[in-house]
């Protein structure tokens, strides 16, 4: 067994992704998160299919959520992922 893997401290600078990966995200919440974010120091980039809404309440189809959820993890340009909602 591997020890506890820790990633790196965020800083002012950062850049947060924000993704959608399971239930539909309010956009003004997700909006008021962001400037929060972004009060704070931190740069964000809010992935194309983050505020889509359905089928029923899914951010989106599951394509477009599993793009976005890949593309988050996958740009070196981003230090951490950001759900707009819990999930399954």
């Amino acid at each position: 067994m591997t020890g506890l893997v820790r990633p790196k401290a965020l800083r002012a600078g950062s850049l947060i992704g924000i993704v959608s990966p399971a239930s539909l995200a309010n956009a003004e919440a997700v909006a008021r998160g962001v400037a929060a974010l972004e009060g704070m120091g931190f740069r964000t980039r809010l992935f194309p299919h983050a505020l889509d809404r359905g089928p029923l309440n899914y951010a989106g189809t599951l394509e477009a959520r599993l793009s976005d959820f890949h593309a988050a993890f996958t740009d070196g340009e981003v230090d951490a992922v950001f759900c707009t909602r819990g999930g399954w």
